[in-house]
């Protein structure tokens, strides 16, 4: 007796996949603008040139439009890079808070906290929808 699996949860027009790409690409243009706008003080947060966290916020600003760019074209290898990218994330700011490069205040560990939770999320959304958009 066979069964028949269904592989496909979402049905074609749906846009959950493209979503989930969206709000990542907005959540990296968000923390991009944020730190451009509060350079100096998560600088001082962070022990770092304010220098050092306007890069990051331009890396954050370019990825971020390129990931929205991206997501007009959602397929399951781009969700797999995606949530890889976060977990790579996780792990840096993970590492960072365990080594305790910079001396961080209190405030820097817990801004980074937030960023390695809300990476979390993103990254299990992206693997999750990515597992069921077709190939």
């Amino acid at each position: 007796m066979a069964t028949n699996v269904r592989k496909d949860v979402f049905h074609v027009g749906s846009k959950l996949p493209k979503r989930v790409v969206q709000t990542d690409g907005i959540f990296q243009v968000g923390v991009g603008l944020g730190l451009l706008l509060g350079g100096a003080s998560v600088a001082a947060w962070l022990n770092l040139g304010v220098g050092v966290v306007w890069i990051i916020a331009a890396v954050a600003l370019i990825s971020g439009a390129g990931t929205l760019y991206l997501a007009q074209r959602v397929n399951a290898r781009l969700l797999r890079i995606g949530a890889l990218a976060n977990l790579v994330g996780i792990v840096v700011i993970v590492a960072v808070l365990a080594l305790d490069w910079n001396g961080l205040f209190n405030e820097g560990r817990w801004l980074l906290a937030l960023l390695a939770d809300a990476f979390l999320i993103l990254g299990v959304a992206e693997a999750y929808v990515g597992r069921y958009v077709e190939q």
